[in-house]
């Protein structure tokens, strides 16, 4: 079942939640899912108004770290491997983001996560995230 996770509490770890304008955080670890919800700043906009990719590209790595941290949870290090995005279209003007998460695949020792970025009604991108499943220690 999905519950919010506190945003306040994530930005404690990862300062990258303020920065990114994080608004809500949910996760629903036994799908294996999560989402963020994003308000970007102006100063995230091209010149012209759209929203810049690298924006975009760093919200998908936050929610795919977000899930991945779920999943695995305990005493885990996630060391990130990979990461790619293919922009949709152009977001026209920074308006709410959402960030959707889910595992793709899982591993011993990689877990894959998958994203679709929205922006109202529209995907805008898609993305997938590799994680290295490490013990700390």
């Amino acid at each position: 079942m999905e519950h919010e996770v506190s945003v306040e509490e994530l930005s404690e770890s990862n300062p990258m939640y303020s920065m990114l304008g994080v608004r809500e955080a949910y996760v629903d670890p036994e799908k294996g899912c999560g989402r963020l919800i994003a308000h970007p700043s102006p100063e995230v906009a091209w010149v012209h108004g759209g929203v810049h990719g690298g924006y975009l590209s760093a919200l998908s790595i936050l929610a795919s770290e977000l899930v991945a941290s779920s999943t695995v949870g305990g005493d885990t290090l996630l060391v990130g491997v990979e990461s790619s995005i293919i922009y949709l279209r152009q977001i026209e003007a920074p308006s709410a983001i959402e960030a959707h998460a889910c595992v793709a695949y899982r591993t011993e020792r990689i877990i894959g996560i998958e994203t679709t970025l929205r922006s109202g009604a529209s995907e805008v991108a898609k993305g997938i995230t590799m994680f290295l499943v490490e013990e700390r220690g």
